[in-house]
């Protein structure tokens, strides 16, 4: 699979680029059936920890440079609720 993608950086507050900032992001969602095997993509500037319904599913970015940013992949539809409200919560630090 290509590593190639295209984003917008996801941020808040009035500062464009604080320095030593953590930011909580949460979303609440429904699966209506069984998702099989579901395909989450995640990056940061600088670092972030991942949950889905509550269980850490990994931490990242891999170190990249800032022209050949990556992105992570994590397999969570074993961590999906089919018919119920799912919760994905990311922790993300920005240096």
């Amino acid at each position: 699979m290509s590593k190639e993608w295209s984003a917008q950086w996801i941020w808040g507050g009035e500062e464009e680029s604080p320095r030593n900032e953590w930011r909580c992001f949460r979303r609440n969602f429904e699966v209506p059936e069984n998702p099989g095997e579901t395909e989450l993509r995640i990056s940061a500037d600088s670092r972030y920890v991942l949950y889905i319904n509550g269980t850490q599913v990994g931490r990242g970015p891999v170190r990249s440079w800032p022209k050949e940013q990556f992105y992570d992949t994590y397999e969570v539809g074993h961590l999906l609720k089919a018919g119920r409200s799912n919760t994905i919560a990311v922790l993300v630090m920005h240096f």
